[in-house]
């Protein structure tokens, strides 16, 4: 991993609608309604809406993640920026062909460059044609349906694995457990 393993993670969670529309069967998670119209049963609400955590890794790296469902505005936003003493990195799923990269001496004024993805980078000529068109959200799910065929034809794994869903899944219990106590908890 670029950033190397968690060590320990302090988290914060919060509900801040408490009641909501009962989803219709078979209905879409972007699916809206007009919460002032007739026949709309309420429900209450079973998990949070917004989740903060700082995270410290386990050569020295701090990590701070955020993710909330009812923020107003900037939907959809699956990245990340990493800030370093040399340079910086940053990445948006919604552009996803393209990586905003900063190095270099001094610490200001400092161009960001945008490398584009194009063919030779990973699967993505299988998609398009040239450097500058984003790989899509469906694409990137034929992408990991492919990894998994290859896995078990292979009888060995491509990208990520059972180990990286349990380290995962401790991530998750960390958060739980830390919003609970509220203090640091060791993902160790």
């Amino acid at each position: 991993m670029l950033l190397g393993d968690i060590d320990e993670l302090v988290a914060d969670t919060s509900t801040f609608i408490d009641r909501r529309p009962i989803a219709k069967p078979g209905s879409s998670h972007f699916a809206t309604v007009d919460v002032l119209g007739s026949g709309i049963d309420f429900g209450e609400v079973e998990n949070e809406d917004h989740f903060c955590s700082i995270v410290r890794m386990t050569n020295g790296a701090l990590v701070t993640y955020e993710a909330g469902r009812t923020a107003v505005g900037d939907q959809c936003n699956y990245g990340f920026q990493i800030h370093g003493a040399r340079g910086s990195l940053s990445w948006d799923f919604r552009r996803s062909d393209e990586l905003s990269i900063c190095v270099g001496d001094g610490y200001q004024g400092r161009p960001t460059h945008i490398a584009y993805g194009g063919p030779g980078d990973g699967e993505y000529e299988r998609f398009q044609p040239g450097a500058g068109v984003a790989i899509g959200y469906d694409d990137s799910k034929v992408i990991e349906l492919a990894r998994l065929v290859q896995s078990i034809a292979l009888d060995r794994p491509i990208g990520a694995t059972i180990e990286d869903a349990l380290w995962a899944a401790r991530a998750n219990e960390a958060v739980v457990a830390s919003a609970a106590t509220r203090s640091w908890e060791s993902v160790r």
